[in-house]
């Protein structure tokens, strides 16, 4: 078996940073715009690259959008996975996760509002991907309650709460006059 040398590696991993960024970017102009209304040119331009090359990173719009909803389950399922790990009761660690999730310093993750525009597969792959982040926090809000450190509560209801307002906060800066940079983690 042949290893890549290290000018692939490095290729590779330009390649997946580059992808990267054109997610990022596609993510804030899809939640500013919406899928259908969102400028894959002013996305290209974010990133520094030509619309042309999008291309080399996403089939079209719908696998652009596709990858950036697997993105935003990705991210908050390893936000969940480390707040998981945090030591102390319940309430760390679902303040361990809210902390994560809304880092100012964090690129914004796309809200899942269109998932009716994906294909039909893509769309239930999406669903488990929330479904599980859902039942994630739903655990740690669990062992608050069994800890004592949540007080008894209808886990699923605060779990989408919670979820709901982390997605939502980021786009709301755009909305709200005077906010400021650290406007994510004070809400």
């Amino acid at each position: 078996m042949l290893l890549p040398d290290s000018e692939t590696l490095a290729q590779a991993s330009a390649k997946e940073t580059k992808r990267s960024a054109v997610l990022d970017a596609a993510a804030a102009e899809f939640n500013a715009r919406g899928i259908s209304g969102a400028s894959l040119a002013r996305i290209a331009k974010v990133v520094g690259i030509g619309r042309a090359a999008l291309y080399y990173y996403v089939k079209d719009r719908d696998d652009l959008a596709a990858q950036c909803y697997r993105k935003s389950c990705d991210i908050m399922a390893a936000d969940l996975h480390a707040a998981g790990q945090v030591a102390g009761d319940g309430l760390a660690r679902v303040l361990a996760f809210l902390r994560a999730s809304l880092d100012p310093k964090r690129p914004q993750t796309a809200v899942l509002s269109e998932v009716a525009h994906l294909e039909s597969a893509t769309r239930r792959r999406i669903a488990l991907a929330q479904g599980a982040n859902v039942e994630a926090l739903r655990a740690l809000i669990r062992l608050g309650i069994a800890d004592g450190s949540i007080h008894k509560c209808e886990d699923e209801i605060v779990a989408q709460t919670l979820i709901g307002t982390i997605t939502w906060i980021p786009l709301s800066v755009d909305w709200v006059e005077g906010t400021r940079e650290d406007f994510r983690i004070r809400t």
